[in-house]
This record gives structure tokens, sequence and C-alpha cells, in this order.
């Protein structure tokens, strides 16, 4: 049933994302590619068997990758997978109280919600939030909501990967926060 298939992947994922030391065995490559297998096929709990010792290894793959259904949508930036909040690394959309807010919450909900995504995260934490770059069928989610003008390239975090696909509407409708701006050194 869906509901376990969810709290399978949230076991997988979460033990991926919070376990780590140090080693990874001769056959980490082999073993990392059947749970990658298995997740993609919706096996979740034989990924799980399989990238658990990897991450306990130091495996960084099945420590930093999360991969599964997006459960929620908090808004045009942040989505779930299970438990696990992910902020899109590099982009900046609305607040839901600002102008397009609402529009880019629903327009990442009706593009991720109940689809398997990948994020590779970048270690990185704000607030409750790991942060990374997310893919559906093998397209970068934030690259989407910015060129359909519902977000702004963050350049200090996406050092500039999004800046030409911005809309003039984005530029002009939506506000780059100040943590956004690239700091400059004198």
């Amino acid at each position: 049933t869906l509901p376990m298939r969810n709290l399978t992947a949230t076991i997988c994922l979460t033990i991926a994302v919070l376990i780590g030391s140090a080693g990874v065995s001769a056959s980490a490559s082999a073993d990392y590619q059947k749970g990658w297998t298995a997740a993609n096929s919706g096996d979740y709990a034989t990924a799980l068997r399989e990238w658990t010792p990897l991450a306990k290894q130091g495996d960084t793959r099945a420590q930093t990758e999360l991969y599964g259904p997006v459960t929620h949508v908090r808004d045009g930036d942040t989505i779930k997978i299970g438990p696990i909040a992910v902020r899109l690394e590099g982009v900046s959309a609305p607040e839901l109280r600002e102008k397009l807010g609402q529009q880019s919450k629903i327009f990442m909900r009706n593009l991720v919600i109940g689809k398997i995504v990948l994020c590779r995260l970048n270690g990185s934490k704000t607030y409750d939030r790991f942060v990374g770059v997310c893919f559906l069928d093998n397209k970068d989610i934030g690259a989407t909501i910015i060129a359909k003008g519902l977000a702004r390239d963050c350049p200090r975090y996406s050092g500039g990967r999004y800046k030409k696909l911005q809309t003039a509407s984005a530029k002009r409708m939506i506000k780059l926060p100040k943590y956004c701006r690239r700091k400059t050194y004198r």
C-alpha cells in the first residue's frame, strides 16, 4: 500500500541521510547499484538493505542522495520526501504571502507531489531543511520552476547556474532576498 511504501521509503532515506563514518568497501559500487535498481523499481526495503551498510562505511552517495516520493510541498522552493524537508539549492521562490507565492507552491505541487525524485544534498542545512538539487525524470526541478517564471536564481548559492533561465516578469515581480545576493569583498 502507498502509506507503507512511503514509510519504508522514509526509513530508507532517513538512514541514508543521517548515517556516516569512514571507509568504503570494494564491493560498494555494486551494492549501491543494487540499491539504486531496487529503489527505482519501488522496492525500498531492498534499497534500505543495500544502502544502510554503505552509509555506515562512509559511501557518500548512500549518505547524500535522497530518493523517493514527494510527500509534501511547503512552497516553491521546499519539498518533503517522507519527513525530510529539502530546500532547493540556488532557487528563490516567493514566500506564500508574497506576489506569486501561492502560484509557485501550486506549480511545484502539481509538478512533484507523489512522484519519485532524486535529491543530491550538499551537506548544508537551513533551519529544518537539508539543501540540495532535486531531479524529476532527470530534469532539475529548480530549473523548471525558474524557467516557468515562478522563482528566481539565488546566485550566492547557485553560482549563477539558473541565471539564464530567469524570466523578465519574474525579475520584475519577485524580489530577490538579501541572502541571495553575492557577497562582495573589497
